[in-house]
């Protein structure tokens, strides 16, 4: 269903968007892409007019993207080491924080490059 292609590629939702900045753009050189797939990098280099708005929302994208991946990983550690701190005894305490810090370097190998 068209619900499930959605969620296979979200890019969709943002493709309505790029054809309304790409429609108001003149293209003057060979319209040949490095690509099948529409790549949104490969459409900014084809057109012989301003492309400043296109750039901006591509920007605005990935940097919405990243940030929002960030909180909702940071967030729940911040819930997680507010219940550790709440338990009282010291060495129930220590043992689930040796536990969270484990993970969390297992999810910061993973995303830091």
């Amino acid at each position: 269903s068209r619900e499930e292609e959605f969620l296979r590629d979200p890019e969709q939702f943002f493709s309505p968007c790029y054809q309304v900045l790409l429609v108001r753009l003149p293209f003057c050189k060979a319209s040949v892409l490095s690509h099948a797939y529409c790549l949104h990098p490969d459409l900014i280099r084809l057109p012989c007019g301003d492309i400043t708005i296109n750039s901006i929302f591509g920007l605005s994208i990935v940097i919405s993207t990243f940030g929002l991946d960030s909180a909702l990983i940071f967030l729940p550690y911040v819930l997680i080491l507010r219940s550790v701190l709440a338990i009282a005894s010291q060495e129930e305490r220590l043992k689930t924080l040796n536990t969270c810090v484990s993970h969390l370097c297992a999810v910061l190998i993973f995303y830091v490059p």
